[in-house]
């Protein structure tokens, strides 16, 4: 059958372009299987394959599967190789910003130093890539929605971050409200070290490295003042405040 095809193929007149992409987000055994097939059949004439994959997770499960080959495995099978530029980052926030400023066009002016203040700490160290804009835009096209005029939507682009990319984080956050929400508990605690490190655990913050752990702490401080109380200097929170944020729709 094999030399059938490469006949039709050879005497027709078209040509084919294949183009199969994020190969490296298959698993081990997907991304070898894709490949032997290619291998295997990708000398058929008139037929050009194009792989789009990140080379270094390529290399490295070649290199764990075939150790005396390595990255020369797929050397063998790609004939020429590119690679993509990285965008920067600035301009991967201008394309998000434009889209927030479509989503949210009737929406109140949003808070610029909030915005920025707020984001580099729990939203733009997860902005890495157009998927990553990709699945956050995505979300919020259909989320914002039934909620739009009922709630501040900084707060909520904060939340939908974390809902995306710290899922666990954002869990803990439905299931501790208690702990959150106003000024938190009544009685402040009297151990606050010894607060602190509960607050770690419930928020699923204590499996990261401590750079991260600062960041998260203080983005989420600026959504929960009740956290300051326990991540901070000790404060005071009364019914005006608890007016105030319900006034702003805050998510605190």
């Amino acid at each position: 059958y094999h030399a059938e095809i490469s006949d039709d193929l050879k005497d027709g007149e078209k040509r084919y372009l294949i183009v199969i992409d994020d190969l490296d987000r298959l698993s081990p055994e997907e991304m070898l299987a894709i490949f032997s097939l290619i291998k295997s059949i990708g000398r058929l004439p008139n037929i050009i394959y194009l792989l789009a994959f990140d080379k270094a997770i390529a290399d490295g499960i070649m290199r764990e599967r075939f150790a005396a080959e390595g990255p020369q495995y797929l050397e063998k099978i790609v004939q020429a190789s590119f690679d993509v530029p990285t965008i920067p980052e600035s301009k991967l926030r201008d394309a998000f910003i434009t889209f927030l400023n479509d989503l949210w066009m009737n929406e109140p002016e949003l808070d610029a130093s909030l915005f920025f203040h707020v984001g580099r700490h729990l939203l733009f160290p997860y902005l890495k890539s157009p998927r990553d804009i990709l699945r956050l835009s995505n979300a919020l096209k259909i989320s914002w929605v039934p909620v739009s005029g009922e709630v501040d939507h900084l707060n909520f682009l904060f939340l939908e971050a974390l809902r995306i990319f710290e899922p666990e984080i954002h869990l803990a956050i439905r299931r501790n409200k208690d702990k959150l929400v106003n000024g938190g508990p009544k009685d402040a605690p009297i151990d606050r070290l010894a607060a602190k490190g509960q607050y770690y655990q419930f928020l699923s913050l204590m499996g990261f490295e401590e750079v991260k752990r600062s960041r998260l702490c203080r983005g989420l401080g600026n959504l929960f003042p009740a956290l300051r109380n326990i991540w901070g200097s000790p404060m005071h929170f009364g019914a005006h405040s608890f007016r105030e944020w319900e006034k702003l729709r805050l998510v605190c």
